[in-house]
């Protein structure tokens, strides 16, 4: 991390009470602090802001990450977690993560390479697929929705019959 912060400017956002103890527990070990910012909200609105604020994200947590789809920021996602698999293979962005019991540095900054030198074709991957899967979530809400109706109207018809 510490010669990350000599190239970036490193900030936390930390969104559980362990993670804020996470963070500062690795920025005190840090030597260049002056590049470091812990930044803790509790709003929305805000979080969003200051993930859209980023040039690059690198996150443990599948939210922040899909925040940062959502707003066509690239990021490098730490998996611990099957759901953040699925995410990434549906925005075609599987190769900017790695399992947290693979982490290393030197994987890690060939992640942030790479992001650095493909960046505009990654935002523009991501201002392609991120609609489709809106698109394609709502309409599956949707058919969701309409079947959940249709099935509880027939059940509460079935059910209504049987008393008369």
């Amino acid at each position: 991390m510490d010669e990350l912060a000599t190239q970036y400017e490193v900030v936390f956002l930390p969104s559980t009470p362990e993670d804020v103890e996470m963070s500062k527990m690795i920025a005190a070990k840090m030597r260049n602090k002056q590049s470091v910012k812990i930044i803790v909200t509790n709003d929305v609105n805000k979080y969003e802001s200051l993930i859209r604020s980023l040039r690059l994200l690198i996150s443990t947590r599948m939210h922040p990450s899909i925040i940062a789809a959502r707003n066509y920021i690239p990021f490098i996602s730490i998996i611990y977690d099957h759901k953040q698999v699925g995410f990434l293979l549906q925005i075609g962005l599987k190769k900017f993560s790695l399992y947290i019991s693979e982490v290393s540095y030197e994987k890690l900054k060939l992640k942030i390479n790479e992001i650095t030198q493909n960046y505009d074709k990654i935002q523009e991957l991501l201002q392609h697929t991120i609609p489709e899967l809106q698109s394609k979530l709502l309409r599956e809400m949707i058919n969701w929705t309409k079947n959940l109706t249709n099935s509880t109207i027939v059940n509460f018809y079935d059910a209504s019959r049987r008393f008369v």
